[in-house]
């Protein structure tokens, strides 16, 4: 669930709380209310005005309300204002019109999850609120979180709950789209989940075949000291090129099959742990790696074997998402209102 935690995290500071209701987006006393005035008369973006909520995009499941969107376009515009600097009316009319399609997205497929029966019990969002609140460094981080952005813990459990919904969703859709052969899914499913390593880097991107060479006989020195015995994470943290890891004396902590490139994982979930590669090559260097540690996959064969359908659906099209909202468009009869053409 870790997308979807980081999704939920990107909508506490952008898009805020879950959905309005045709009402005012801002008191007129508020800053944000003047901003919108001003953007709204000296553009003549009429969508725009916080004196109305106008609707934007209409389906016959819900309409997507101008209120609904302004606070995402607030602060994407906010930068602009800081810097001095002023954003073009095509950039505003790109931008709140793409809020309001991102908007229409997210509710079409949460309708439809809905229509699906698809739910999300109290005991799921609330482990996923413990993620989220561990991810941003604790309660105090993100309570300041909250009340900066005026939401309540309900607000944001309700987005929780939408966003999980939806994942659920398009993880039963994903699972529909593939078939895997009985060797392919062995190889999924079968063996350890992640690897712990450790790994010493030396860039060979956009060099020349001449330093290429100096630059293998330097790491074969250091694999050679490390297979002697010396504190691997010291040489890779005085000696490594990787800026991910370098600090940590190198250490990649339990990543999953498919994550890395090829050599670098075959290296690493197939070599006894404790053990020392020889200089493993791929397109960003040599390099030489420990392997500390790896898991086994602690879930049932079923959720094994949906992972796996679901990872290679995404593989075999990308774009799985993006055409099942444009069927869901149709389903729903979705129809854009927006009073200003683009350009």
């Amino acid at each position: 669930m870790k997308k979807c935690i980081f999704l939920i995290l990107g909508l506490l500071i952008v898009f805020g709380c879950s959905e309005k209701t045709p009402e005012l987006a801002y008191p007129p006393e508020t800053m944000e209310y003047q901003f919108f005035t001003i953007i709204s008369d000296s553009m003549d973006i009429p969508d725009l005005n916080p004196q109305l909520a106008i609707p934007l995009i209409k389906t016959k499941a819900f309409t997507v309300y101008s209120s609904e969107i302004m606070e995402e376009v607030y602060y994407t515009l906010k930068p602009y204002s800081a810097s001095g600097r002023k954003p073009t009316k095509e950039q505003v009319i790109n931008l709140y019109q793409g809020a309001a399609q991102n908007r229409a997205g997210h509710k079409l497929l949460l309708t439809d999850a809905k229509k699906k029966s698809i739910s999300v019990s109290d005991e799921e969002v609330e482990k996923e609120l413990e993620k989220v609140i561990e991810n941003v460094g604790g309660e105090q981080t993100f309570f300041q979180r909250l009340q900066q952005q005026n939401k309540t813990v309900e607000d944001f459990k309700k987005q929780i709950r939408e966003f999980t919904t939806i994942k659920e969703y398009l993880d039963e859709m994903y699972y529909t789209q593939v078939e895997i052969d009985e060797d392919t899914l062995q190889d999924l499913t079968v063996g350890d989940k992640s690897a712990t390593v450790r790994h010493i880097l030396f860039l060979t991107q956009n060099k020349t075949t001449a330093q290429k060479e100096a630059i293998r006989s330097k790491a074969e020195q250091i694999l050679a000291r490390a297979k002697k015995g010396e504190d691997f994470a010291e040489l890779a943290s005085t000696y490594s090129e990787d800026p991910g890891s370098k600090d940590k004396g190198g250490l990649y902590e339990d990543f999953e099959k498919g994550t890395m490139v090829k050599p670098f994982e075959d290296a690493s979930f197939n070599l006894p742990v404790g053990s020392i590669s020889d200089l493993v090559e791929t397109r960003y260097g040599f390099h030489i790696i420990k392997v500390v540690d790896r898991k086994k996959d602690e879930r049932s064969l079923d959720e094994v074997k949906k992972e796996a359908y679901i990872q290679l659906a995404r593989k075999k099209d990308p774009n799985l998402v993006r055409n099942l909202i444009d069927q869901l468009k149709e389903k729903y009869e979705y129809q854009e209102l927006f009073s200003i053409a683009k350009g």
